[in-house]
């Protein structure tokens, strides 16, 4: 029981930092060792400071767990969601291809667009939105696991410098 707490978010009951790091350990290298894709999501919720601002922290606590539900309802079971911190999740997808991550995080984007969450402090949109970082891991072990994560958390930023509530893949830097 202890184990569990140790890797469950307690306000989403989904995985948290410590385990989704204790799996990525593992899939990166299972993926390295079969040459296999292994996608990263990153997802934030835009301007979540506004909206725990103007509806407080409770609210913004339901939010939260309303997308990690949505998230996990929206993945495969082969997949993993944790909650990366804040109001930010990543989701890992073991087999996919670039192509194939792009199709689950359009899944995820209009699931939590559906929802029509109201947001009247969001600069994008009169309802919660999100943004949303891909990279795929295509199994070379010249390319650090730090690498992965950096690219997915950079394509992340860049869908946010791009204006929030859209997806971004940023392919993994070439190596020799």
């Amino acid at each position: 029981r202890l184990e569990e707490l140790s890797i469950t978010d307690a306000l989403t009951g989904i995985a948290n930092r410590r385990q989704f790091d204790m799996v990525l350990d593992r899939e990166y290298e299972r993926h390295t060792q079969t040459a296999g894709n292994l996608a990263l999501i990153f997802i934030d919720i835009d301007y979540f400071k506004n909206y725990n601002d103007f509806y407080g922290h409770q609210m913004g606590d339901q939010v939260i767990s309303a997308i990690a539900k949505m998230i996990k309802s929206s993945i495969r079971h082969m997949d993993f969601i944790a909650r990366y911190g804040g109001e930010e999740f990543v989701v890992l997808l073991p087999e996919t291809s670039a192509q194939g991550a792009y199709a689950v995080a359009t899944n995820i984007y209009r699931a939590i667009d559906r929802q029509m969450i109201p947001h009247e402090k969001s600069l994008v949109s009169n309802h919660v939105t999100i943004s949303l970082g891909i990279t795929v891991f295509n199994g070379n072990p010249k390319i650090s696991q730090d690498s992965v994560i950096h690219t997915a958390d950079k394509a992340l930023y860049r869908a946010k410098q791009l204006g929030r509530n859209q997806i971004y893949y940023q392919p993994l830097p070439s190596v020799e």
